[in-house]
């Protein structure tokens, strides 16, 4: 009789359908200092080409909470454009505003992923240099 060891102990999944995420209730302030409550949603995609990649060669290997990621990302550019605004024009500007964030996070999820990608690529080169001194 013999024992045999499972050869998959844990299962690591990333969604690759249509997904939203939201904040209902993100308190920014306007350039004249008056805060505000906005509710943002953020529609997303990941392609299943780019799910190994986001699972195990950017940021933490396996399962992970994206939203955390999207959560400081949402708040920080919805704050830098709301920052812009005077709060007597935000309703007048509402659509500028929406296409404003819509084209700043989309910059930003972009040079993030790069990022990300590039300071992996180099934590493995630095892991193969060491290695390769022991």
């Amino acid at each position: 009789m013999h024992v045999k060891l499972p050869l998959v102990e844990e299962i690591d999944k990333l969604q690759t359908s249509l997904e939203t995420y939201k904040l209902d209730r993100l308190m920014v302030n306007t350039v004249d200092n008056q805060p505000i409550t906005v509710a943002v949603g953020l529609t997303y995609r990941i392609p299943a080409g780019a799910v190994l990649k986001l699972l195990y060669e950017v940021g933490r290997a396996g399962n992970f909470d994206i939203a955390d990621n999207f959560q400081r990302i949402i708040s920080d550019r919805t704050a830098k454009i709301f920052a812009q605004q005077n709060t007597t024009t935000i309703s007048e500007n509402r659509e500028r505003l929406s296409t404003a964030l819509k084209a700043l996070l989309s910059t930003e999820a972009a040079v993030k992923a790069k990022n990300e990608a590039v300071a992996a690529e180099n934590t493995v080169n630095r892991i193969r240099f060491d290695l390769g001194r022991l």
